[in-house]
């Protein structure tokens, strides 16, 4: 093996020899036109930073930029007093068991070559749906929300089932689906007729994963009722900083540039298509392809921005 940055072999030497080195020449290749990418990230959240990471898996020149100056996005953390305080998540859905082989956390973590044990995660003890005068317990056995449902709701209990039964009759993928769209609310109440379980039912679900203010799409209902009831809560034992050092290393490792302090203030197109963007101090970058995790609406500003008034 031969260790090009600890100086035991020079450049030089290494391209008169017959000994190829994919990820240094990348790396030299970039620095030629620096200012050019296969993919620029808006964002250094968890989604930015996975989207880049995946795509540097595949010799892609990504560059995530973060207009703050530590990474996160929604999912950050600060320090005080020594002691690390999550100020976004508090518990990560979709959890699954090590070793598990199907699911979005497998999959996960399967496509960003990462090892269960760079996530550090802890099973949830429990959750509580509390509403005046009801409380329903569950945890990542959908068996002890089946059992409280049963004695809370005695009547509700085979609907439940039901419900459960039409869900994985369902493919949340497929967004082109009519039943999509259609109202979480009433495919819930025609399998359950007791409001008050109507609501703690979705309650919580609507907190973790909802853009609409009094309802649900059905389609986002499901995923979030699988990622909530049926898979569950986990929580890196250290907090969400370790989740997010692990991407950052990874990330970085892979030729990944990331740069905090580096706002876009504009997204520049051409015939409709993303090519570039330009940063708050004026800097210019190209890229082939333009991916945000800003937001719909704040994407949308960015790019009508780059184009004068009529």
């Amino acid at each position: 093996m031969l260790d090009v940055r600890a100086g035991k072999i020079s450049p030089r030497d290494l391209f008169h020899s017959q000994i190829k080195i994919p990820a240094l020449t990348r790396e030299l290749r970039f620095n030629r036109m620096s200012d050019s990418y296969d993919t620029i990230i808006i964002g250094a959240g968890m989604s930015g930073l996975a989207a880049g990471i995946r795509l540097a898996h595949f010799d892609q020149r990504v560059c995530i930029l973060e207009r703050h100056y530590t990474i996160g996005g929604l999912n950050s953390f600060y320090r005080m007093g020594g002691r690390d305080y999550d100020v976004g998540l508090h518990a990560m859905t979709n959890y699954a068991k090590k070793g598990t082989k199907k699911g979005p956390l497998a999959k996960l973590i399967r496509q960003l070559r990462f090892s269960w044990e760079d996530f550090k995660l802890a099973e949830q003890i429990g959750s509580s749906i509390r509403f005046p005068g009801a409380q329903l317990d569950f945890s990542n056995d959908i068996g002890l929300l089946e059992s409280e449902i049963e004695k809370n709701f005695p009547g509700q209990i085979d609907g439940f089932r039901s419900l459960c039964s039409s869900l994985l009759d369902y493919s949340d993928m497929d967004g082109d689906d009519p039943r999509f769209m259609q109202s979480a609310r009433e495919v819930v109440a025609s399998h359950v007729s007791n409001p008050l379980l109507v609501e703690m039912l979705i309650c919580p679900l609507m907190w973790y994963g909802n853009a609409r203010e009094d309802d649900m799409d059905f389609g986002q209902f499901c995923i979030m009722f699988r990622a909530c009831y049926l898979e569950g809560f986990g929580r890196p034992y250290k907090g969400v900083r370790v989740i997010l050092k692990n991407l950052v290393k990874r990330f970085r490792g892979l030729g990944g540039e990331l740069k905090l302090r580096s706002g876009v203030s504009k997204i520049h197109t051409d015939k409709g298509r993303a090519v570039g963007v330009v940063l708050d101090d004026g800097t210019e970058l190209q890229g082939k392809r333009i991916l945000s995790s800003a937001g719909n609406i704040e994407t949308l500003r960015l790019v009508m921005t780059s184009h004068s008034p009529k």
